[in-house]
Protein backbone atom coordinates (compact mmCIF):
# COMPACT_ATOMS: atom_id res chain seq x y z
CA UNK A 1 0.00 0.00 0.00
CA UNK A 2 1.35 3.39 -1.01
CA UNK A 3 0.80 6.27 1.47
CA UNK A 4 1.70 9.99 0.91
CA UNK A 5 1.58 12.66 3.72
CA UNK A 6 1.38 16.07 2.49
CA UNK A 7 1.95 19.19 3.91
CA UNK A 8 0.26 22.50 2.44
CA UNK A 9 -0.58 26.23 3.77
CA UNK A 10 2.89 27.33 4.09
CA UNK A 11 3.21 29.90 7.05
CA UNK A 12 5.15 31.64 9.82
CA UNK A 13 4.39 31.27 13.51
CA UNK A 14 5.50 33.25 16.52
CA UNK A 15 7.16 32.26 19.38
CA UNK A 16 7.26 34.74 22.31
CA UNK A 17 10.64 34.35 24.02
CA UNK A 18 10.80 34.09 27.62
CA UNK A 19 13.55 35.28 29.89
CA UNK A 20 16.00 32.31 30.70
CA UNK A 21 14.93 30.28 28.15
CA UNK A 22 16.59 29.18 26.06
CA UNK A 23 14.51 25.06 24.78
CA UNK A 24 11.02 25.67 22.85
CA UNK A 25 8.78 22.83 22.74
CA UNK A 26 7.24 22.63 18.78
CA UNK A 27 4.21 21.40 17.70
CA UNK A 28 3.93 18.41 16.06
CA UNK A 29 1.32 18.87 13.63
CA UNK A 30 3.48 21.82 11.79
CA UNK A 31 6.25 20.60 9.42
CA UNK A 32 9.53 23.07 9.54
CA UNK A 33 11.00 23.25 5.98
CA UNK A 34 14.33 21.55 6.00
CA UNK A 35 15.84 25.30 4.79
CA UNK A 36 13.90 26.85 7.35
CA UNK A 37 15.39 30.35 7.84
CA UNK A 38 13.90 31.34 11.47
CA UNK A 39 14.49 34.71 12.42
CA UNK A 40 14.71 36.29 15.60
CA UNK A 41 12.48 39.37 16.13
CA UNK A 42 14.34 41.89 18.43
CA UNK A 43 12.53 44.11 20.82
CA UNK A 44 12.72 46.97 18.02
CA UNK A 45 10.71 44.76 15.55
CA UNK A 46 13.99 43.88 13.05
CA UNK A 47 14.52 40.28 12.20
CA UNK A 48 17.25 38.94 12.19
CA UNK A 49 18.43 35.10 10.69
CA UNK A 50 19.57 32.64 12.70
CA UNK A 51 22.35 30.35 11.64
CA UNK A 52 21.52 26.78 12.17
CA UNK A 53 23.27 24.69 13.89
CA UNK A 54 23.09 20.76 13.84
CA UNK A 55 22.60 19.22 17.37
CA UNK A 56 26.44 17.96 17.30
CA UNK A 57 27.93 20.94 16.05
CA UNK A 58 25.67 23.24 18.29
CA UNK A 59 26.81 21.22 21.44
CA UNK A 60 30.35 21.30 20.77
CA UNK A 61 30.16 25.19 20.28
CA UNK A 62 27.63 25.67 23.50
CA UNK A 63 28.42 22.55 26.10
CA UNK A 64 27.00 24.50 28.75
CA UNK A 65 23.61 26.03 27.66
CA UNK A 66 23.43 27.38 31.48
CA UNK A 67 26.45 29.64 31.49
CA UNK A 68 24.87 33.40 32.85
CA UNK A 69 27.77 35.08 30.89
CA UNK A 70 26.97 34.52 27.30
CA UNK A 71 23.14 35.83 27.63
CA UNK A 72 21.96 38.13 24.82
CA UNK A 73 20.81 37.81 21.74
CA UNK A 74 19.87 34.62 20.32
CA UNK A 75 22.70 34.14 17.06
CA UNK A 76 21.99 30.50 16.30
CA UNK A 77 19.39 27.69 17.11
CA UNK A 78 19.03 23.74 16.65
CA UNK A 79 16.12 21.37 16.19
CA UNK A 80 15.93 18.08 17.40
CA UNK A 81 12.99 16.10 18.78
CA UNK A 82 10.30 18.73 18.58
CA UNK A 83 12.39 21.79 20.53
CA UNK A 84 14.23 24.37 19.29
CA UNK A 85 17.35 25.54 21.38
CA UNK A 86 18.47 29.18 20.72
CA UNK A 87 21.70 30.28 21.94
CA UNK A 88 22.62 32.93 23.50
CA UNK A 89 19.31 33.77 25.07
CA UNK A 90 17.85 36.68 26.64
CA UNK A 91 18.07 37.30 30.18
CA UNK A 92 15.43 39.56 29.98
CA UNK A 93 12.61 39.77 27.56
CA UNK A 94 10.11 41.89 26.43
CA UNK A 95 8.70 41.37 23.35
CA UNK A 96 11.22 39.29 21.60
CA UNK A 97 10.11 36.39 19.51
CA UNK A 98 11.50 33.75 17.16
CA UNK A 99 9.91 33.79 13.72
CA UNK A 100 10.01 30.11 12.12
CA UNK A 101 8.44 29.16 8.60
CA UNK A 102 6.10 25.90 8.79
CA UNK A 103 4.02 23.59 6.93
CA UNK A 104 0.84 22.41 8.42
CA UNK A 105 0.82 18.39 8.18
CA UNK A 106 -2.25 16.79 6.21
CA UNK A 107 -3.72 13.63 7.31
CA UNK A 108 -1.79 10.50 6.19
CA UNK A 109 -3.89 9.07 2.82
CA UNK A 110 -4.08 5.40 3.30
CA UNK A 111 -7.50 4.28 2.70
CA UNK A 112 -9.46 4.39 -0.53
CA UNK A 113 -12.11 7.42 1.13
CA UNK A 114 -9.50 9.76 2.24
CA UNK A 115 -8.76 12.69 0.99
CA UNK A 116 -5.82 15.28 1.02
CA UNK A 117 -6.68 18.56 2.51
CA UNK A 118 -4.67 20.77 -0.38
CA UNK A 119 -6.58 22.78 -3.17
CA UNK A 120 -8.47 20.94 -5.82
CA UNK A 121 -5.91 22.03 -8.44
CA UNK A 122 -3.32 20.41 -6.99
CA UNK A 123 -4.46 17.20 -7.88
CA UNK A 124 -3.79 16.18 -11.50
CA UNK A 125 -0.18 17.49 -10.39
CA UNK A 126 0.30 15.42 -7.46
CA UNK A 127 -1.26 12.20 -9.95
CA UNK A 128 1.35 12.45 -11.57
CA UNK A 129 3.95 12.95 -9.51
CA UNK A 130 2.79 9.52 -7.68
CA UNK A 131 2.58 7.68 -10.66
CA UNK A 132 6.04 8.87 -11.88
CA UNK A 133 7.60 7.33 -8.35
CA UNK A 134 5.33 4.21 -9.03
CA UNK A 135 6.74 3.91 -12.40
CA UNK A 136 10.46 4.18 -11.84
CA UNK A 137 10.49 1.97 -8.90
CA UNK A 138 8.92 -0.73 -11.33
CA UNK A 139 11.43 -0.31 -13.82
CA UNK A 140 9.72 1.27 -16.22
CA UNK A 141 11.65 4.41 -17.58
CA UNK A 142 9.60 5.34 -20.38
CA UNK A 143 6.23 6.25 -18.66
CA UNK A 144 8.46 7.45 -15.52
CA UNK A 145 9.83 10.08 -17.71
CA UNK A 146 6.16 10.42 -19.43
CA UNK A 147 5.03 11.76 -15.69
CA UNK A 148 8.01 13.54 -14.24
CA UNK A 149 7.68 15.66 -17.56
CA UNK A 150 3.90 16.04 -16.66
CA UNK A 151 4.53 16.34 -13.23
CA UNK A 152 7.18 19.16 -13.56
CA UNK A 153 4.81 21.12 -15.89
CA UNK A 154 1.78 20.60 -13.40
CA UNK A 155 4.54 21.59 -10.51
CA UNK A 156 5.24 25.17 -12.71
CA UNK A 157 1.74 25.80 -13.87
CA UNK A 158 0.47 25.70 -10.02
CA UNK A 159 2.99 28.16 -8.73
CA UNK A 160 1.68 30.59 -11.65
CA UNK A 161 -1.73 29.80 -10.22
CA UNK A 162 -1.05 29.51 -6.42
CA UNK A 163 0.06 32.91 -6.60
CA UNK A 164 -0.08 33.36 -2.91
CA UNK A 165 1.96 30.45 -1.78
CA UNK A 166 4.44 30.33 -4.62
CA UNK A 167 5.27 26.35 -3.85
CA UNK A 168 3.57 22.94 -3.93
CA UNK A 169 2.68 20.77 -1.46
CA UNK A 170 5.49 18.98 0.07
CA UNK A 171 5.82 15.32 0.33
CA UNK A 172 6.74 15.10 4.24
CA UNK A 173 6.76 11.58 3.77
CA UNK A 174 6.63 8.18 1.58
CA UNK A 175 5.96 5.23 2.47
CA UNK A 176 5.66 1.97 0.41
Amino acid sequence: MLQLELSVDNTEIEIDLIADTYEYTFDEDLYITPLSRVKYIDSNGDAIVLKKLSKFSFDNKYPDLTSTSDRGEPTHYTFYNNNYVIYPYPSTVTTEKLLIPVHSVTTTLSADGDSPDYADYWDETIKRGTLWRLWNMMGTKDQAADNLTLYNVGIEMMKRIDSKKKTSPMITKYYS
